[in-house]
């Protein structure tokens, strides 16, 4: 695919397979070299990633000497695998359509 199959009409539109491809590489197992141990022999294994994630999105700015507001995603979201990473791809997915997608409509229906 090029830019012409490209189903994508606005930069946000890219957010969730962009964090999916983000996070899915954030949490791919690491295999680990073999390690002879001692009265057991050589033990073979992978290391699985895991993250805690705290998640916050500003928007939008605030006017000049206005009060800023912050909306907090997810607090304390733990990443161990490919379910979790699809799961916070889905929560700011949802996030991001529901307000910043109003908020630029918002913006665009009261222009003069």
């Amino acid at each position: 695919g090029g830019v012409a199959s490209d189903p994508c009409c606005i930069p946000l539109d890219r957010l969730g397979p962009n964090l999916v491809s983000y996070f899915r590489g954030l949490v791919q197992p690491i295999e680990l070299p073999p390690v002879a141990i001692s009265g057991v022999g050589v033990t073979f294994g992978k290391w699985t990633p895991n993250l805690a994630v705290t998640v916050v999105a500003v928007y939008p700015p605030s006017d000049e000497g206005g009060q800023a507001s912050a909306s907090v995603l997810v607090r304390d979201w733990r990443i161990c695998d490919e379910v979790a990473a699809l799961k916070l791809t889905a929560e700011v997915e949802k996030w991001a359509r529901s307000q910043v997608e109003d908020t630029i409509a918002t913006r665009i229906s009261s222009r003069d």
